[in-house]
């Protein structure tokens, strides 16, 4: 415990002869002394450390009984005026509270701290900075529940506070000027096109100038890269992809973090869900919400760069693995079903209607299957690797049994 540390400085012998033996005098020639070596001395030198482990052993004798004559010391030290030796005081403090203390050295530690503030020696607004909530209510402060309440509103405050600009019309200059710079390296010809570095370095000074969000700038990228991916479609029906372009927007994307990149992607994918439907839409609507073909190839293309990785993209993606076993089960049972009632009659029934013959009818996976799509999108632009990942992580489903793919598949 620090109560029962040795003394070094203000030592029980010189407390004992305070008056007589001139204990007084020479605790406030050495506390002067030592504030005047360390208004000059770094921080962590050996005369600050001497300035408060002198602050402190004064604070220990005044709680074993002295609190009139260490206040005497520090009011004749000139404690008013002694920056250093205030802030040393009211760390001391702190930290002698922490200690398990006798009800008694309590009492004498509270009343010190009232009496240095009522002496005018120390302000107080610096022990409610440096007290905790409890030592402040006892000593008539304030509130520990109000202090509590506070510094949990200013922590949250510095913690959730966002300082960046996210929405477009919070700092449209900003965002103004970064549109005309992306769009106007995604359009230009690939022969005219300025190096990626130059879009990076323009990027930075705008993100920089006008504090705009990293993470907005970085989706009006993708927005760009998605409108421009593709320059049309070839011949046998695979897309013409602008292979510069792939490679100069994945240059300027490796200066963010991968996770983010992939994160960005996923939630526009995820806009696209919702059984195709979405809550923008306005109530009563009967238009759906297809996943575009533009999204799903430039998420195909990051893939096939290293700037997306499949197996993390894989969690956006809809529907779920589950869902696509249980329709998988579904319609293998629909078709047995079918095939035990082939030439089969009912005698007893009053159906005339002729039953349709489904046994070469393939499944359909769904108008909306992100998964499937951007399957088909790794075989258009012939990045079989991840291509190959999908078709053995679902090989139960057959995705392979899909027209489109199978199509693909055929022309590798």
């Amino acid at each position: 415990m620090l109560i029962e540390t040795p003394r070094k400085y203000v030592t029980k012998r010189l407390v004992g002869n305070w008056e007589k033996g001139g204990g007084k005098k020479k605790a406030v020639e050495l506390l002067q002394k030592l504030h005047a070596d360390a208004k000059t001395a770094e921080a962590a030198s050996p005369a600050s450390i001497a300035l408060k482990t002198v602050i402190t052993e004064l604070i220990l004798h005044a709680i074993e009984g002295h609190v009139k004559e260490i206040c005497d010391v520090l009011t004749t030290a000139g404690l008013a005026r002694l920056s250093l030796a205030q802030s040393a005081f009211a760390d001391a403090l702190w930290l002698v509270n922490l200690e398990s203390l006798e009800k008694t050295m309590k009492t004498e530690l509270d009343k010190l701290a009232m009496e240095v503030v009522k002496a005018k020696l120390v302000p107080k607004w610096m022990l409610q900075e440096r007290l905790q909530g409890e030592f402040i209510e006892r000593i008539g402060f304030g509130s520990a529940e109000t202090l509590r309440k506070k510094e949990i509103r200013v922590r949250s405050y510095s913690l959730f506070l966002q300082q960046k600009y996210n929405l477009l019309r919070e700092e449209s200059e900003g965002y103004a000027k970064m549109l005309t710079e992306i769009f106007h390296f995604m359009s230009t010809p690939a022969e005219q096109r300025p190096d990626p570095s130059v879009l990076t370095m323009h990027a930075q000074a705008l993100i920089g100038f006008f504090d705009l969000d990293p993470n907005r700038v970085m989706d009006l990228i993708l927005e760009g890269f998605e409108a421009h991916v593709s320059l049309g479609t070839r011949s046998n029906g695979s897309p013409d992809l602008d292979l510069k372009l792939c490679r100069d927007v994945c240059d300027v994307l490796s200066h963010f973090k991968i996770k983010a990149v992939t994160a960005m992607v996923g939630f526009k994918l995820q806009f696209y869900q919702k059984d195709g439907k979405h809550q923008y839409l306005h109530e009563g609507s009967n238009k759906t919400i297809i996943t575009p073909t533009s999204l799903l190839r430039m998420a195909a293309v990051l893939i096939q760069y290293g700037k997306i990785k499949l197996e993390a993209l894989w969690p956006y993606l809809n529907p779920t693995d589950q869902a696509l076993v249980k329709a998988r089960s579904k319609f293998v049972t629909d078709r047995i079903e079918q095939a035990k009632k082939v030439n089969k009659a009912n005698l007893n029934s009053d159906e005339r209607k002729k039953s349709v013959d489904n046994r070469g009818t393939q499944q359909n996976f769904g108008k909306n299957n992100q998964k499937l799509e951007i399957l088909y999108q790794l075989l258009l632009i012939g990045d079989w690797t991840n291509a190959s990942k999908i078709l053995n992580r679902l090989e139960p489903i057959m995705f392979a049994s899909d027209e489109g793919v199978s199509q693909v598949l055929c022309s590798l």
